[in-house]
């Protein structure tokens, strides 16, 4: 084989590398609160939001905890999207926001703290990589 092919070949491989660390995410599970779906020690993978991971409603997303919520990565399941129907029975969801619930009862999320705003999603969980 031609060293110029080789070296064509090494160099698109470690592009794709660079590209997919860049549009992927790699996040473990820490708590309860989409159980049972996920459970501590889960690894998940998440398209990142810049790299087309969209939020639909029923995905599982990765967020950043609303400002009054400093602190850890956030796991949830939007429900609802901008313009539909607050759950709580407070109007709509306003726009650039999601709601976002745990799929345990005992969650911490848009049931108390309100729809999040769109930005704080980091990328949308395609697959469950590892159980803990």
């Amino acid at each position: 084989m031609n060293w110029v092919v080789i070296g064509i070949v090494g160099l698109g491989a470690v592009a794709l590398a660079v590209l997919v660390r860049k549009a992927l995410i790699v996040v473990t599970v820490d708590g309860y609160s989409m159980s049972p779906t996920l459970a501590p020690g889960d690894r998940v993978l998440a398209l990142r939001r810049t790299f087309g991971g969209r939020p639909r409603r029923n995905a599982i997303v990765v967020t950043r905890p609303p400002d009054r919520m400093p602190g850890q990565l956030l796991i949830k399941r939007v429900v609802a999207l901008a313009g539909d129907a607050d759950p709580r029975g407070e109007g709509v969801i306003p726009a650039g926001s999601l709601f976002i619930v745990g799929d345990s009862k005992y969650s911490s999320d848009s049931r108390t703290f309100g729809p999040v705003q769109q930005d704080l999603v980091l990328g949308v969980v395609v697959r469950r990589m590892s159980s803990g």
